[in-house]
């Protein structure tokens, strides 16, 4: 499967996401659930090793201040997910031990691991660790290669067409697509996000904004033009699965 994801940000201040999403199927059907938020999951331990459980995790949004909450369970582990692109504060206690604060950045559809290693003793001052930010991402839990391209590259890199869907180009694994003649009466001519993904044709791309099709699935083209100031975060997902 190939994927690409993009964030929407309106003008009101709210996020949003777009994705594309491009399946490659051998030997059997598949369906797989494309997320537009990301999440954080990690495990707890002390300074032993041995697993905390029902410590408290805190997640806290740095730009909204949103915070959201999770125990650990039996094994010490946790999971946070529907977490909009940003940065977070992620605050872990239990029991006796010392309250640990680490700083992460989630992107979009990112599965950010934050494991936790309990103190016994208090430290003066107050330490945070920056443990992900903007860059390159080292995927260990699934299947798949993935490129981001930021808020930032979206603002500075030159963009004649002022079209999102081109910074699908920047993957190293497409092909841009020949859009052939206008249907007549319509006007659509590209089919999908205009690139062939991993060999694929482009009219085997499904769309997704805000994590729902957006689709003309009759021309086999995209449903609505985002607006490139509108977009916020890009993501694209290479993933193939084989069945025997």
């Amino acid at each position: 499967m190939s994927k690409t994801k993009l964030r929407q940000s309106a003008a009101t201040g709210a996020l949003g996401f777009l994705s594309v999403v491009f399946a490659i199927a051998m030997m059997a059907g598949a369906t797989f659930a494309q997320s537009a938020t990301g999440q954080i999951n990690g495990k707890v331990t002390d300074p032993n090793g041995a697993v905390v459980a029902a410590a408290n995790v805190t997640v806290k949004s740095v730009d909204t201040g949103r915070e959201t909450t999770a125990i650990s369970d039996n094994d010490g582990t946790y999971t946070i997910t529907a977490l909009q692109p940003g940065l977070y504060d992620v605050t872990v206690q239990g029991g006796n031990f010392k309250a640990s604060n680490q700083r992460v950045q989630v992107t979009i559809g990112s599965k950010v691991s934050v494991d936790t290693q309990l103190a016994l003793t208090e430290v003066t001052g107050e330490t945070v660790s920056v443990i992900a930010s903007e860059g390159v991402e080292v995927n260990t839990q699934t299947a798949e290669v993935s490129n981001i391209v930021t808020g930032t590259q979206i603002r500075e890199l030159p963009t004649l067409t002022r079209n999102p869907y081109d910074l699908i180009g920047l993957a190293n694994n497409v092909a841009s697509d020949d859009p052939g003649p206008a249907v007549p009466g319509v006007g659509v001519s590209g089919r999908g996000a205009g690139f062939n993904i991993n060999g694929l044709r482009a009219a085997s791309t499904n769309v997704l904004l805000d994590g729902v099709d957006n689709n003309n699935v009759y021309y086999a083209a995209l449903g609505q033009n985002i607006p490139l100031d509108a977009v916020g975060e890009f993501r694209g997902v290479s993933r193939i699965r084989l069945w025997v």
